[in-house]
């Protein structure tokens, strides 16, 4: 078979251009800020499945999780699917984005207390409250929870439904066990 010069040129420029595209649409399985300030810690994404993966944090330079948690439908191959990290100054906590890619995103905070890390909670009453006061029914699907600051005794936080969007500001408790409290939700509608 005989090609052409020309079209032999035409045909490697697609295949070039091809593969730049489907180079740069490929999702990097790191977390963005991953690493503390004090660079005594580091958050990777762990093992990874069809139904997930774990988001674990270590100790710089040790293989061992300090803690973990488990981020349901996220995909690391997908370019809509990233985490992000939010380092607090002193690296005692840190709130991790996770936009799953699907009008969903979440945000989830580890502290480090009495020398131990943990997840923290946010508590489910104040957060159905939120989403319920900022969603319509029949609406679009939209849940985005994400961090926007650290306070000096807490946590600020943005949730958007398909009708307003909220700043919530929880404050972390440490007694009994470290816990994050509602303190001040502010609402604004979209339209």
């Amino acid at each position: 078979m005989i090609v052409e010069p020309a079209t032999n040129r035409i045909v490697l420029v697609v295949l070039a251009v091809c593969s730049v595209f489907v180079a740069t649409a490929a999702a990097s399985s790191d977390v963005v800020s991953a690493t503390s300030p004090d660079k005594k810690f580091t958050v990777e994404l762990g093992d990874c499945n069809d139904f997930g993966c774990k988001v674990e944090l270590k100790a710089t330079g040790n293989q061992e999780t300090l803690v973990s948690t488990d981020i349901k439908a996220f995909d690391p191959d997908d370019a809509h699917c990233r985490i992000s990290a939010h380092w607090s100054d002193d690296s005692a906590a840190v709130a991790l984005n996770i936009d799953n890619g699907r009008s969903i995103t979440d945000c989830v905070v580890f502290l480090l207390a009495d020398g131990k890390w943990r997840r923290l909670e946010l508590p489910k009453p104040d957060m159905q409250k939120t989403r319920d006061a900022n969603n319509e029914e029949g609406g679009k699907s939209l849940d985005y929870l994400t961090f926007k600051q650290w306070t000096t005794n807490g946590i600020r936080m943005h949730y958007q439904g398909n009708r307003s969007e909220t700043d919530l500001t929880w404050r972390i408790v440490d007694k009994p066990e470290p816990h994050l409290q509602l303190v001040t939700p502010f609402s604004r509608a979209l339209r």
